[in-house]
């Protein structure tokens, strides 16, 4: 388990997508590239488990993540997230990327 500090996260170059997803309107989310935080760590299996403050998990594949284009966003419209507002971070992906890959698949990831 690593844990990444928000001093070493914000160190990181940030990407922006702008998309929709299933809890919010078009946005404009800000944050580095899953793949930027998964060399930060040295993480080099496929399989990655993001874990939530209340004990949620959820595992995602890093070369998938990689290859959609994948951020932790830290930020929606300028606004920092906040736990009670889809944060600290959120993993989207960009939609328009990820047409070839089964709809079902994404439709919880943004």
């Amino acid at each position: 388990m690593y844990h990444l500090s928000e001093a070493d996260l914000l160190k990181l170059p940030v990407h922006t997508i702008t998309t929709s997803t299933t809890w919010t309107p078009k946005s404009t989310f800000a944050g580095p590239l899953l793949g930027d935080v998964l060399k930060l760590m040295d993480a080099r299996a496929d399989n990655v488990e993001l874990r939530t403050l209340d004990d949620y998990s959820y595992t995602v594949s890093a070369m998938e993540g990689e290859h959609y284009g994948a951020i932790l966003a830290y930020s929606g419209n300028r606004v920092r997230l906040t736990v009670s507002n889809f944060g600290q971070l959120f993993l989207i992906y960009l939609s328009a990327r990820c047409l070839p890959v089964r709809a079902e698949r994404f439709g919880s990831r943004g």
